[in-house]
């Protein structure tokens, strides 16, 4: 939280200074979402000889489209041609291409800024960083100007009639067409996951679900309870 007692412990000014200067606030007032998505598979990643060599780790920052804007694709136009796929490369063409990447650079030392601030150890220790800014989110994802989350994540949205109705999983106006996504549930990906089970869940009907949860108990609850453990599990246990 960028809350320290130099700013009276106050979030909210903390993430006020940051908006008005990212890259030039104290790195400590930065507000960060740092995760290793590498360690969340739940295996052991010691090897028994220590530490893996390499982990990926993401760092999340709230940024301003504006703060980018002046860089968009060199050609906007629906019929440009283009020597690629959207999702594959060769690299966007950027307006200002070099002052782009100055300022992803700059971005790049601010971020590994936060990583050593936040986890020392890290220090000499990473290979290789990428910056994705808002124009790369809309360059993949066309959400509306880089919006990493799609829709903004506001109280109507969850208790509004009209808009509930808006944003069922089933369409309000088109027979029998059905949407899944964090549009229709929440952000974040395994929510936005989560969304397509849900809908296929209620497509099916009330029995279908009672079934796939009733099977789920059992796999997740019953089931291991009743089964031997593998020879890799027993062997893991002997070597311990």
């Amino acid at each position: 939280q960028p809350a320290s007692a130099a700013n009276g412990y106050d979030a909210i000014k903390g993430v006020d200074d940051y908006m008005s200067d990212p890259l030039g606030v104290d790195v400590h007032m930065v507000p960060a979402g740092i995760t290793f998505p590498s360690l969340k598979d739940g295996e052991d990643h010691t090897r028994g000889e220590g530490e893996e060599d390499y982990h990926t780790c993401q760092i999340l920052c709230a940024a301003n489209y504006s703060w980018f804007e002046i860089h968009e694709e060199e050609s906007n136009e629906p019929n440009a041609s283009r020597t690629g796929a959207r999702h594959a490369p060769p690299h966007v063409r950027r307006n200002g291409q070099v002052d782009y990447d100055r300022i992803k650079a700059a971005w790049s030392a601010r971020f590994i800024e936060i990583l050593h601030w936040h986890y020392p150890f890290t220090k000499g220790k990473v290979d290789f960083i990428n910056v994705s800014t808002p124009l790369t989110i809309e360059n993949y994802m066309r959400p509306g100007r880089g919006a990493a989350v799609g829709l903004d994540v506001t109280p109507a949205r969850f208790v509004e009639r009209a808009e509930l109705t808006e944003l069922d999983m089933r369409h309000p106006r088109i027979l029998n067409m059905w949407r899944a996504g964090q549009d229709y549930l929440m952000c974040g990906q395994v929510l936005a996951a989560a969304s397509g089970v849900i809908c296929a869940l209620r497509i099916l009907g009330p029995f279908s679900s009672i079934r796939f949860a009733l099977r789920s108990i059992n796999l997740l609850l019953i089931a291991p309870l009743f089964s031997s453990p593998s020879p890799s599990s027993s062997t893991k246990a002997k070597s311990i």
